[in-house]
């Protein structure tokens, strides 16, 4: 299948795509100008929704993208649970290893980030199995045509059925018991959000103020370690979330967070800010 036929579903013409050879890129581009490549220099990866500036959550232009992934079934086995529980998803695309990436485009964008992490939680309610990482909006899956790098396989898209309209997904999110939330769950929530940052805020200000506000004793003994130790080959992307997600609990910045695991692990700044800025995201919603 045409890949251009992809990217014209699930982006507008005049829209910002991120597109990397790697997980960490943030660069953004013209879609159009990348589809011209021949294939063998084609990028493996694409960000899910439109940018501005670089790939960060909060730089989204349009939020109607959401990515499922199902890496601990087999590839029989995805295909079979998303036919039989008939999700309304809009491509499909083979990663060249062991899944499927599918991706749901509404018709009708979602206002605002903290609407997506709404639709977010609804659709991950609603399947059990889907590897639950993969929920931010500037998530990326893997570009058809391209080669796999790790497996010199490509990537390839399966299967194209439009966008989904929003009265669809909301029929098919209640059949599966995921309403929508009342407004009294919805101020219920805001509340508790509020209440979260408020008070690692003023822990972030308390700590700011002391001298040693970066003294490891506040963290937990394994995110010690991975300080000083760093993680194995190839495990180094997981154990920074973690490990950022330790030092968020604790009060400290996000900048300060990104430039302290930069230092201990000598990655750059980019590397880690992406990892940082989504398990930052993860712990805001909790």
């Amino acid at each position: 299948m045409n890949s251009e036929k992809l990217f014209k579903t699930l982006f507008n013409d005049h829209e910002k795509v991120c597109f990397a050879m790697n997980p960490y890129g943030t660069a953004i581009s013209d879609w159009h100008d990348i589809l011209r490549l021949e294939d063998a220099m084609k990028p493996e990866f694409f960000c899910i929704n439109p940018l501005h500036t670089s790939r960060k959550d909060i730089n989204c232009t349009a939020y109607r993208n959401f990515l499922i992934e199902f890496d601990s079934l087999s590839l029989q086995k995805q295909m079979k649970l998303i036919e039989d529980i008939g999700l309304p998803y809009s491509t499909c695309v083979y990663s060249g290893s062991k899944s499927f990436h599918f991706i749901i485009s509404l018709e009708n964008e979602l206002p605002d980030i903290e609407a997506f992490r709404e639709m977010k939680n609804r659709i991950y309610s609603a399947l059990k199995d889907c590897d639950k990482s993969t929920g931010n909006p500037s998530r990326l899956s893997r570009m058809p045509n391209a080669m796999r790098g790790s497996t010199g396989k490509t990537q390839s898209l399966v299967r194209l059925n439009g966008r989904v309209p929003t009265e669809k997904m909301e029929t098919w999110l209640d059949s599966r018991g995921c309403k929508s939330p009342t407004p009294e769950q919805k101020v219920e929530r805001v509340e508790r959000l509020v209440e979260r940052k408020i008070k690692n805020k003023q822990q972030q200000i308390e700590r700011s103020n002391d001298p040693d506000w970066f003294n490891e004793i506040f963290l937990n003994r394994w995110t010690k370690h991975f300080l000083a130790n760093g993680a194995k080959t190839g495990d180094t992307h997981r154990h920074i979330i973690m490990a950022a997600c330790d030092f968020f609990k604790n009060g400290f910045s996000e900048k300060a967070t990104i430039d302290r695991l930069a230092e201990a692990n000598q990655k750059s700044l980019s590397e880690v800010e992406s990892a940082v800025c989504w398990a930052w995201g993860q712990c805001e919603e909790a």
